[in-house]
């Protein structure tokens, strides 16, 4: 028994990672935190505290640099006292797929913000959106992901109405659902706490009809699960008419009359709620039309 209990923990530690860096109040070995413009702070209790930046353009941030220099894969872990509202970023930054628990909450606890990176940046990275600090650690296995805790949002209202938000939820191409729907997972636990309820995004024609007749609503789909998970509501945005939505084939065809405007912009005919995104299914049958579609989960439409 001993012996498995042995064998287990190994396990446990190589799977989490070794810890290769640290910095904290009481010591630090391989990263330093360095003061310089729009990075200076003092030492309270244990914590490192922002000096606040009163310039409307600028922001401060903790400036971290790594001794010695690290190759390879990595992953940084921020700790903080999580006190108020913001994102956490970094700069130079990395893509939301390589981060998670960026979002501060005012849980009044201390969480972690994790980045990983291909290659660590030789000039060190300024961390924003933090203003109690308690650690930070280079590690050099991704360390586990903490569940991020649903909180009572910060502002209620009396009466029901449509509070939306934009959360990243567009993907520039289909290819780009991935990278969308990891900002939504960073993004959409700060707008629920803010008090939104609604997360905008467009619905576009060349991403479901990329094949005349051929309707495919899985990016969608995708979409509106995670809108839901994070216990918020789905207000789509359906354009049909502008250029940069139209699918190739249309573009080839004779239909296509060159001007940019050969179909309107289809809108929700009633902007007084936002429904939650629902089973209901919806498809483009013809250009400025609807149809019920018995596959479809997600619907364009807000009532």
């Amino acid at each position: 028994m001993r012996t498995w209990a042995l064998v287990t923990l190994g396990w446990c530690l190589a799977a989490h990672g070794a810890e290769v860096a640290r910095w904290d109040a009481a010591r630090a070995g391989g990263i330093t935190l360095a003061r310089g413009p729009d990075a200076d702070f003092t030492l309270e209790r244990g914590l490192a505290i922002i000096r606040p930046v009163n310039d409307y353009f600028r922001r401060a941030a903790f400036l971290a640099r790594f001794e010695p220099r690290r190759e390879g894969r990595c992953w940084l872990a921020v700790e903080y006292l999580d006190r108020g509202y913001a994102l956490i970023s970094l700069e130079p930054g990395v893509p939301h797929s390589q981060q998670w628990g960026v979002a501060r909450l005012n849980t009044g606890a201390f969480r972690r913000a994790v980045f990983e990176f291909d290659r660590l940046p030789a000039a060190g990275v300024r961390i924003y959106g933090v203003e109690a600090l308690r650690s930070i650690t280079l590690e050099d296995a991704a360390p586990p992901r903490e569940p991020v805790p649903r909180v009572k949002p910060a502002l209620a209202f009396a009466r029901p109405s449509q509070r939306v938000t934009t959360a990243g939820a567009d993907a520039a191409t289909p290819e780009g659902l991935p990278e969308a729907l990891a900002t939504l997972r960073n993004l959409l636990p700060l707008a629920r706490a803010l008090g939104f309820n609604g997360i905008e995004s467009y619905v576009k024609w060349n991403f479901v009809e990329r094949a005349r007749g051929v309707f495919d609503w899985s990016l969608y789909d995708a979409v509106v699960d995670e809108i839901e998970q994070a216990g918020l509501q789905w207000f789509p945005l359906l354009v049909v008419g502008s250029p940069y939505t139209l699918p190739d084939w249309f573009h080839a065809s004779k239909e296509n009359t060159g001007t940019g405007r050969a179909i309107p912009t289809l809108r929700p005919p009633s902007v007084t709620g936002c429904a939650p995104a629902t089973r209901a299914s919806r498809s483009w049958t013809a250009p400025g039309k609807l149809a019920s579609h018995p596959s479809r989960k997600s619907s364009p439409s807000c009532r």
